[in-house]
């Protein structure tokens, strides 16, 4: 509303000019100004996390990063109080504290560094071991979700060191410690080879902010297998209920007084056909 006001102040200088009514001042018009420079990246970050058709958790800390900056660029250039320096102060710290949490939660870190328009661009500006420790925590992910072999095979290897013992054993006492020899083995080479894989998904140039990396994921899902699973994970979770209030909303619309009778399945068909449509 206020963004409307500047837009139409000479029609409503002259409009209230006409009437004889006094209008608003020099001071009340740069304290709008001003207003509205803080506001408006808010507005902008909010469109951007209600939408649906692209991911949105892994935008929180990159567009929170983004708002802090531009605040603090706000309160650095102006020095008077009719700018509204008080009111981006008040929002600055606002933010600062109720998203605290977001900066430091795994999840929130997890689908900004698998989101290849952000990965870790949000922590370079941190300690070198900030960003490692986002790595390991990465790297764990990958292994939690990646599916274990069902048949382990022992190596060549392990079969060249057996023939260095005194005596070959015929008895099958050794199995089991020589299966998992096999896996330990195995685990390990899978360890190293995701952590190649991340490195080399790391060192990939950013995509557009504007990209769905959704796209990108399946142009690059058989290039990054062992990411794929934590792709798939978190960058379907939305950053905000609205989708889901959208979605309440348009039930609430099909289920009427007079369509009482529909049945679950049938409410759950026209929704679906309303949303996609």
């Amino acid at each position: 509303m206020l963004e409307r006001i500047l837009e139409q102040k000479s029609a409503i200088t002259l409009d209230l000019q006409n009437i004889k009514k006094n209008g608003f001042v020099p001071r009340d018009w740069k304290l709008i100004e001003g207003y509205v420079e803080v506001l408006k990246p808010i507005f902008e970050a909010t469109k951007e996390l209600c939408q649906e058709k692209i991911p949105t958790l892994s935008m929180v800390n990159p567009i929170l990063c983004t708002i802090e900056t531009k605040l603090k660029n706000f309160i650095s250039k102006n020095n008077d109080l009719i700018s509204g320096i008080s009111f981006a102060r008040s929002v600055h710290k606002s933010i600062t504290t109720r998203f605290q949490v977001c900066k430091t939660n795994t999840v929130y870190m997890l689908a900004t560094i698998i989101d290849p328009r952000f990965k870790i661009i949000m922590l370079e500006v941190l300690e070198p071991h900030e960003v490692e420790a986002a790595k390991e925590i990465l790297k764990i992910e990958v292994e939690a979700l990646r599916t274990p072999p069902s048949n382990i095979q022992i190596t060549n290897e392990t079969t060249e060191q057996s023939e260095h013992t005194l005596e070959p054993s015929k008895s099958s006492l050794w199995d089991i410690l020589n299966e998992r020899s096999a896996t330990i083995k195995h685990m390990e080479g899978q360890i190293d080879y995701v952590l190649r894989e991340i490195q080399e998904y790391l060192k990939l140039p950013l995509i557009s902010p504007t990209s769905n990396p959704l796209t990108w994921w399946s142009s690059n899902q058989t290039t990054f297998p062992n990411l794929l699973p934590v792709a798939m994970k978190y960058l379907g979770i939305p950053a905000t209920s609205v989708c889901s209030e959208r979605m309440f909303s348009k039930a609430g619309q099909i289920v009427t007084k007079r369509r009482q009778r529909l049945s679950p399945g049938s409410v759950e068909q026209l929704v679906f056909l309303h949303d996609n449509l």
